[in-house]
């Protein structure tokens, strides 16, 4: 075997690996020896077959797992020897049998390496955390509280105007470009007025009657933020609406036996409870909104060379994940099946760029303050996400094991960054700034 450095620049190195034919040989008949206490064939005792037999009758298999051991072997061999830190696993092809005079065979492999990545003080940065102001707090336990008394109330058929508070039971078909969107709308049993569907889509409800049927369109904008499904941004959307049945809730004061019944020793440790409850869930989307802006603040303040096939690469990813989200489910199935090209555009490298700068400053962060993914977090994380898994076996039923893994490799990566962001954002200063209710959600809700 020979070792030939093509390419030595600083984030692309490339080798070539020569084989002769007696050392591929050499490893078929290693494979075949090492096969050999465990191949069973009639005629011949068990363990007993001789090793040219087995290689006649598995030639083919024991050849491409031979050549796929000693291939990996060999460039885990040159990663440690160079001390290579990768960006994408090694890509490797063999050189085409006809385009050679020999009987050699010709291996060329191209490492991609981590980008250098700038230092960066993050405790001498500051972002915004966001809290609502303390009237707009007690606004929001108060509406809490009416909520709980709605839902824990009975409720009456009406037969007027849909208004807010009121149980509606509706189906909602959608189409996004004039196509169906798969997997979106259904069958739905909403309570307006408490942020249980898109704004736009609850005012066009209400008004309606049970019974009625409404068909209406909401064109987003480009930059539009807040959407309920990734890919309508700058798209038209029609929604068909058809009401199926209203009730209106008949609210009752929360007297000591409904307390007792919530578990409740009296209204003040209720409303406690629910102030507390309250805090919590605004603090989390106050988290969920810094997270964002760790992201951003990533993408604003770092800038380095990343290798051209790695950029592509991404590139090539997300205009494929994003044409696999085609709300039309036939084409969908095309494009996860290969039947379908999906050529990147420029705004794709654009993001790809983006993207990567954020995973290789977060994974340089984890690397250099020791920060791992246990399994149990995967799994943890995964159960939130279960509906994904299954929308992925729907559109490609034959390749459950495939979804499952390319299902899990997201999950971790989902739970690596949340990890990373936030030990980064423990390190960044936090200016607490507090905001009127309406403008508080306004920014936190925002993607």
């Amino acid at each position: 075997m020979e070792i030939e450095n093509l390419i030595n620049e600083k984030l692309h190195k490339q080798f070539l690996i020569t084989y002769t034919q007696q050392e591929i040989q050499d490893c078929v008949e290693q494979e075949a020896k090492d096969m050999q206490p465990d191949v069973k064939i009639n005629g011949f005792r068990a363990g007993k077959v001789p090793v040219e037999y087995i290689i006649r009758i598995y030639g083919e298999k024991i050849r491409v797992d031979t050549m796929n051991k000693k291939i990996n072997q060999d460039i885990k061999g040159l990663i440690s020897k160079n001390n290579f830190n990768l960006a994408v696993n090694p890509i490797y092809k063999f050189r085409e049998r006809e385009d050679i005079a020999d009987d050699k065979f010709y291996l060329d492999i191209d490492f991609y390496l981590f980008p250098d990545v700038p230092e960066h003080d993050f405790s001498a940065s500051q972002v915004a955390k966001y809290a609502p102001d303390a009237a707009s707090l007690e606004e929001i336990v108060d509406k809490n509280l009416l909520m709980l008394q709605i839902i824990t109330s009975e409720f009456k058929e009406k037969t007027t105007d849909i208004s807010e508070n009121d149980r509606v039971s509706c189906h909602i078909d959608i189409k996004i470009d004039g196509e169906d969107a798969a997997g979106l709308g259904g069958d739905l049993q909403i309570l307006i007025g408490h942020e249980q569907i898109p704004t736009e889509v609850e005012a066009q409800i209400v008004g309606m009657k049970s019974g009625e049927d409404k068909i209406f369109e909401h064109s987003y904008a480009a930059d539009a933020k807040n959407l309920f499904f990734d890919g309508i941004a700058g798209k038209t959307v029609t929604f068909h609406v058809s009401v199926k049945s209203v009730s209106e809730p008949i609210i009752t004061e929360l007297n000591d036996e409904k307390l007792k019944n919530m578990g409740f020793d009296s209204a003040d440790v209720l409303i406690e409870t629910l102030r507390k409850n309250t805090v919590s869930m605004l603090d989390q989307m106050s988290a969920q909104k810094l997270h964002g802006d760790v992201i951003e603040f990533i993408r604003g303040h770092f800038d380095f060379d990343i290798p051209e096939v790695v950029l592509r690469q991404e590139a090539n990813e997300i205009a494929f994940n994003e044409a696999s989200r085609l709300t039309n489910s036939d084409a969908m199935a095309e494009v996860l099946a290969g039947m379908r090209q999906v050529t990147p555009s420029e705004e794709h490298l654009k993001r790809a760029k983006n993207n990567l700068i954020v995973s290789f400053v977060l994974t340089d962060y984890a690397r250099k303050n020791d920060i791992t993914v246990e399994d149990w977090e995967v799994k943890r994380e995964m159960e939130n996400h279960l509906e994904e898994l299954k929308r992925m076996n729907s559109v490609r039923p034959d390749q459950k094991d495939k979804n499952y893994n390319e299902f899990m490799v997201r999950v971790r990566t989902l739970v690596f960054e949340r990890k990373v962001v936030k030990a980064i954002s423990e390190k960044i200063n936090q200016k607490e700034t507090f905001l009127p209710k309406d403008e508080f959600f306004e920014i936190v809700k925002a993607k």
